[in-house]
């Protein structure tokens, strides 16, 4: 069911989109009038109507710029083609503005321990960057076998030092969406399929503001639920003992 607040914003939009319409009907409406009524001169009637053949061609490729760059979401099918969308969203230029120097992240446990892609590769070096350009940080790491616990373990002492790195992590075998949310610009929401990760995995990217406050709350819920084990400097290595303990 469609909320209040959606629908006063669709009918905004939709008002305002006809205002806009009524507004260029007008102007087109009045420039046929002066080239067909008031263009006595041959010459400057075919300028005329060489502007407004202009004025037509800018007002569709507006229009097919405005659909193609604002668009709320696109989707990418298929597991190479969701990690290059996915790598390109961390090439994105940092923001200046201190509230949205963030990146929220979550690892999940599908993909296979032994896997060599360069393409995950790129991501993780391209995250890294980030973290070395003191980058706000948050990432929540599923454990579903021993293998994830050793991979968490290394990774927290690569990244001990790096106080802007803050993680938590999940235990647990349950569906967990690879999040990735950057600088509050893009949302990234890639499923994969827990069988053969290998084969599947369809990644969402959400652009309009209101998805992206939704996906970013989610990824709060799940943040709030996950057990620290770094925040800024401090490391809990008696839970690392105890995951080590429990998953061995």
């Amino acid at each position: 069911m469609i909320s209040k607040e959606d629908a006063r914003d669709i009918m905004k939009s939709f008002i305002g989109n006809i205002l806009v319409i009524l507004l260029i009907s007008l102007g087109i409406g009045n420039y046929l009038y002066t080239i067909f009524y008031e263009s006595s001169n041959v010459i400057i009637f075919h300028l005329n109507i060489y502007a407004l053949i202009s004025i037509v061609i800018v007002l569709i490729l507006s229009i097919i710029y405005f659909f193609v760059s604002y668009s709320h979401m696109y989707v990418y099918n298929g597991r190479e083609d969701a990690m290059n969308a996915n790598v390109k969203l961390l090439k994105i230029k940092e923001s200046k503005d201190r509230a949205n120097r963030y990146i929220y992240s979550t690892r999940v446990s599908f993909w296979p321990p032994t896997e060599s892609s360069p393409t995950r590769t790129e991501f993780r070096n391209l995250l890294t960057k980030r973290i070395e350009n003191n980058m706000e940080v948050k990432r929540i790491w599923q454990i579903w076998c021993k293998e994830d616990v050793e991979s968490l373990e290394s990774y927290l002492n690569i990244y001990k030092h790096h106080d802007n790195l803050s993680i938590k992590y999940l235990t647990g075998n349950f569906f967990l969406p690879e999040i990735l949310s950057v600088y509050g610009k893009v949302v990234s929401v890639s499923i994969p399929q827990p069988s053969d990760p290998v084969k599947l995995t369809t990644a969402f990217h959400f652009y309009g503001k209101k998805e992206i406050l939704r996906w970013e709350g989610y990824f709060r819920l799940l943040w709030e639920i996950a057990t620290p084990v770094k925040t800024a400097n401090n490391i809990n290595y008696q839970e690392i003992e105890r995951l080590k303990g429990e998953w061995g």
